[in-house]
């Protein structure tokens, strides 16, 4: 077990790590985005997230999110 938790361990603390899962992640969206599976793509980023709660809630779909939360 300690043959494959050191090595990832290492892995997650090297500062390129974090480039590597945004390359996979992205090179994952493309591959589903252009799949039969597209609707489901589509279908994700329609997704309702609400944060808040009372009058303080806001609620809007995950493109919504992602969109103002990098122009910030």
């Amino acid at each position: 077990m300690r043959r494959v938790v050191d090595p990832l361990r290492r892995f997650v603390h090297d500062e390129a790590a974090g480039g590597v899962v945004l390359l996979l992640a992205t090179v994952a969206a493309l591959v589903w985005a252009n799949s039969a599976a597209a609707a489901g793509y589509e279908g994700l980023w329609r997704f309702r997230l609400t944060i808040g709660s009372g009058p303080v809630a806001v609620t809007e779909d995950l493109r919504h999110w992602v969109n103002d939360g990098t122009t910030g």
